[in-house]
């Protein structure tokens, strides 16, 4: 469990105003009065939303709001949201390729599945509804499944057993910042609707691997830390992020991303890896550090503008040396994209046989 240090308690405590009172709330004893023996294997932090109608009974509703989200509007209107007789308010989910992925092995309609980052809570119906009990008990059998499908854990659950049940609000009070530099990865017909969401977020989730304490250089990064400015903690937020940086470099951070396809590549194969973004620098470094098998070669469209020291050609050089590699793994996330690329390897003349391609998991779920 990761615990709040006095001296945070003390600084949450004081941004109190004559608008809003602060108070940091020791909620373990909650989740140790239940029996969750068959959970032991998930962090406490994981069940909170699902106790937060037992943890503010007295309160009839709640707005729940994640830690890595910044408020840009007064938030009356949301708490004020007529709930229509549901559980939960949530927005929508940014409707993607990875999202429509893992909708279907959770057995749902991905433009029914909500982020549960931002929700405002019915505590009655909620309790009525039983969807703590539900959840936990989906939790339990999802673990003891050969491949658990719960990877954003209290999410699915939420998203799960209040299926249907549901009262979505506007996509402002939750804009997901992770898609600003992959809008590619948003299907057709959603990604105008998020555009213009992004011309006026009410509150921003900083969601996905990258934070804007790590990379200040990111769209809506400087929103962050304006605030960060605002409130005089710039010190003490740089010096977390070096911490931070450093202790990933000692875990090998390469592996916190996207995970390579061992199961599809013999040891010591000789592969060539097409992409060079998010996904195939994760793959090179995890075959540098693994030795698992040999870059022979990495390629991308957009080679020119890549690290000289990265060795990164042009596409064309796959056709050029394809004896030199057993498999071209294509390093993209998105699989529209994917398919695309595979098409133009294929006209490259690249066998089919030697493509490789699946839905990457990250690491961190693994």
């Amino acid at each position: 469990m990761v615990s709040l240090s006095q001296e945070n308690i003390q600084f949450l405590e004081q941004l109190k105003n004559e608008y809003a009172s602060v108070t940091c709330m020791n909620v373990l004893s909650y989740v140790k009065d239940a029996d969750l023996r068959e959970l032991s294997f998930f962090s406490v932090e994981t069940f909170y939303r699902l106790f937060i109608s037992q943890i503010l009974a007295e309160y009839k509703k709640v707005v729940y709001l994640d830690s890595d989200m910044l408020v840009l509007h007064d938030i009356t209107p949301l708490y004020d949201t007529d709930m229509n007789g549901h559980p939960i308010a949530a927005v929508h989910d940014v409707v993607c390729a990875y999202l429509a992925d893992h909708a279907r092995e959770l057995g749902l309609e991905m433009r029914n599945m909500f982020n549960a980052g931002v929700l405002v809570i019915d505590t009655e119906a909620y309790e009525r509804q039983n969807i703590r009990e539900a959840g936990l008990e989906a939790l339990a059998a999802d673990y003891r499944n050969e491949r658990r499908k719960f990877i954003y854990v209290d999410q699915d659950v939420l998203n799960t057993t209040v299926y249907n049940d549901v009262e979505f609000i506007d996509d402002r009070w939750n804009f997901q910042w992770e898609f600003t530099w992959r809008l590619d990865g948003i299907y057709d017909g959603y990604r105008e609707k998020y555009e213009q969401t992004s011309q006026d977020p009410w509150i921003i989730h900083y969601a996905g691997d990258r934070k804007p304490w790590v990379y200040p250089s990111l769209p809506f990064a400087a929103y962050f830390w304006d605030m960060v400015l605002e409130t005089g903690i710039t010190k003490k937020v740089v010096e977390n992020s070096i911490r931070i940086e450093r202790e990933n470099k000692e875990r090998l951070s390469c592996f916190r991303g996207f995970r390579f396809p061992y199961e599809r590549v013999k040891p010591e194969s000789r592969v060539a890896v097409y992409g060079a973004g998010n996904v195939g620098q994760d793959f090179v470094k995890q075959l540098d550090n693994t030795l698992y098998a040999r870059l022979a070669l990495w390629a991308d469209m957009r080679y020119e503008e890549k690290p000289e020291d990265w060795n990164v050609e042009h596409p064309e050089q796959l056709a050029a040396r394809g004896e030199e590699f057993d498999h071209v793994i294509i390093a993209i996330d998105d699989e529209k994209i994917a398919s695309q690329a595979a098409e133009y390897l294929r006209q490259l003349g690249i066998p089919k046989d030697k493509l490789i391609w699946q839905n990457f998991r990250r690491c961190d779920y693994e």
